[in-house]
């Protein structure tokens, strides 16, 4: 299978803020959890931009104008998912976590990526994120998780998620179009893989070393039960994410525009489905 050729990749400028009452452990009263997807946040800005960055660098190289537009797009959601994470991101300065050091080593690692990587390297680990984060936004729209969350929150990861099932396979038509290896791929797909889980673990130990948390027990068999659990997040993800070292994988095999659907007709409407006596707030 390939994009599917009705496909509309469309940033879409939301706006989304966060009440001054938002809940420090937004989902369902977890610190383990919201964290889990706080630390995720923390990342993105910069992470975005390595992205965007690995984009460019083979623009010029495709000749076909609709994988030109869809580039154009990608970058377009990207650097408004950059601008919504980093609004929330200031909430958490608010609640005393140093984000502004985490942005800080975040800009030198990938500052060291952007000098040493060749570029279809670069893309090999866009294409690699890329596909972590669209199987985590299809399990995100399918309800599999964030159903506690508070709804501005919730809204801000609803809106992204569409977005990153739209343009899932953009970076890999770029790569396959370049003739990209599989043995590339797979071999930065485990460097991207211990990437983020290094740069989440770090930023929930500060999280939950400032909230006076970090020894809790109760909490860490809680986390682990997110984590590794039957119906886990590594569980629902396992198979999807399997996919991606099959030789003739590509992500609209995984099929999951209706996930969308639903977002979009609200989005429509002018409604990120907030609930109305909040989203004046």
């Amino acid at each position: 299978m390939k994009t599917p050729q009705d496909l509309e990749i469309k940033p879409r400028p939301v706006s989304i803020d966060f009440p001054a009452d938002t809940p420090r452990f937004w989902y369902a009263d977890s610190p383990f959890i919201s964290h889990f997807f706080d630390a995720f946040s923390t990342t993105l800005p910069v992470g975005e931009d390595l992205f965007i960055f690995s984009l460019r660098q083979v623009r010029e190289q495709i000749a076909d104008p609709e994988l030109q537009k869809q580039i154009s797009a990608f970058i377009g959601q990207e650097a408004f998912h950059s601008r919504e994470h980093a609004k929330y991101n200031q909430l958490m300065k608010r609640w005393g976590y140093d984000i502004d050091a985490m942005d800080r080593s975040m800009n030198r690692m990938t500052g060291r990526l952007r000098r040493f990587l060749r570029p279809m390297q670069a893309l090999a680990v866009t294409i690699s994120c890329e596909h972590l984060t669209s199987i985590l936004s299809a399990a995100l729209l399918r309800g599999e998780f964030m159903t506690q969350a508070d709804p501005h929150v919730k809204a801000l990861w609803q809106w992204h998620s569409v977005e990153e099932i739209e343009h899932k396979a953009v970076a890999w038509d770029v790569y396959a179009t370049l003739d990209g290896a599989y043995r590339t791929r797979v071999v930065w797909m485990t460097f991207a893989i211990a990437l983020i889980s290094f740069r989440i673990s770090t930023r929930m130990v500060h999280m939950l070393r400032h909230d006076g948390l970090l020894w809790r027990g109760s909490m860490w068999r809680e986390g682990m039960r997110f984590l590794f659990g039957r119906g886990g997040l590594c569980a629902v993800l396992r198979r999807d994410f399997l996919d991606f070292y099959r030789r003739d994988f590509h992500p609209w095999q995984q099929d999951t525009r209706e996930l969308t659907e639903k977002w979009k007709a609200h989005y429509a409407d002018g409604n990120l489905l907030l609930p109305a006596e909040r989203s004046a707030a």
